[in-house]
């Protein structure tokens, strides 16, 4: 349970800081940009084309375009125009438009942008995550720091609670290359072990490029997966929730594109550990980032995952999940 209550809310905090601008839900875009991209729409046009999806319980090719072209905020829009008009604004968001049938569910998981199975999912705080001003309102009256505190065990506890408190939390950018030398000596190698808290500190609050010089330290070459250094902290620390957030970060520090494509077929491929990763990112990624993905999943596995597809998509979602690998690029 862990594993879902946890290491998915927490994703977006370990994956969230690649390069280039941040959007208006505080990720930064990816260098060949978001699949969906904000164009002008009318959200009374798009509010008949959800009812009559609704109405005729099915998931239209223009629900599925609609779904597939319009970002976060503007499918927000949409539920809070079919709730005013239903009068149901007393509601909780997404309620009617996901109730009236199960074909409009990915409806809420692309608008809600992040939650497997119905879980709960509490809000990060406005200083956990100062790009986004819409934590600074809690969701639920959760905050991650509580559930942390309650939900997870002993050995993972300390880990979590540094990448999220401000005083600790990790920069968005710059490195500093008289501390490579000294960074690399707490790498779990030789004799270090994995619970030494210089080694969490660093691996917690220092910003993902100066890990990255350190694994590149580590490999003996720049511009080198993560992949060699997790191996060694799977062999080296104890099986459990510290290695698998340590693996991840060096991984992602190292080479974030590759991680994320593999990711994304361990979820296809139906990992025990990672059934939903291909799906989340779908979700998560489609504003930011999903072109690199897409990209890095090429150069990985010979094919784009859009090949993939009916072995993890079936019926009128196959469409709907391909139309939001596409997204809707410009015109050209």
């Amino acid at each position: 349970m862990w594993r879902v209550i946890i290491l998915v809310k927490v994703y977006s905090l370990l994956v969230s800081h690649v390069d280039c601008k941040l959007t208006a839900l505080g990720d930064p875009i990816g260098p060949l940009g978001p699949t969906i991209i904000e164009k002008p729409n009318k959200v009374d046009d798009d509010l008949k084309v959800v009812t009559d999806a609704i109405n005729a319980q099915k998931l239209s090719p223009d629900l599925v375009n609609l779904i597939a072209s319009r970002t976060a905020d503007q499918r927000a829009a949409i539920d809070a125009a079919y709730l005013k008009a239903t009068g149901k604004v007393g509601c909780h968001p997404f309620q009617s438009l996901t109730t009236d049938t199960s074909s409009i569910q990915l409806f809420k998981k692309n608008s809600e942008r992040l939650n497997p199975k119905n879980v709960p999912v509490p809000a990060l705080t406005a200083d956990a995550y100062p790009g986004n001003e819409r934590l600074k309102k809690p969701v639920n009256g959760a905050s991650l720091i509580d559930d942390i505190n309650g939900k997870v065990d002993d050995t993972g506890k300390s880990t979590f609670l540094k990448m999220v408190d401000p005083k600790t939390m990790r920069p968005d950018d710059g490195t500093d290359a008289t501390m490579v030398e000294q960074q690399f000596g707490l790498l779990p190698i030789d004799k270090i072990h994995c619970d030494n808290v210089a080694l969490e500190d660093f691996l917690t609050s220092a910003s993902f490029a100066q890990i990255k010089l350190v694994v590149e330290k580590y490999n003996g070459h720049p511009d080198s997966s993560g992949k060699p250094l997790a191996d060694k902290m799977k062999k080296s620390c104890p099986k459990g929730l510290r290695q698998e957030i340590y693996k991840r970060i060096v991984r992602y520090a190292a080479a974030p594109y590759e991680y994320l494509a593999e990711e994304f077929n361990l979820g296809i491929t139906g990992n025990s550990f990672n059934t939903q990763a291909h799906r989340y990112q779908l979700i998560a990624r489609s504003e930011i980032d999903l072109k690199d993905i897409i990209s890095a999943y090429a150069s990985s596995f010979g094919h784009e995952p859009q090949k993939d597809m009916d072995s993890w998509a079936k019926d009128e979602y196959t469409d709907l999940f391909l139309a939001v690998l596409n997204g809707n690029p410009p015109k050209k």
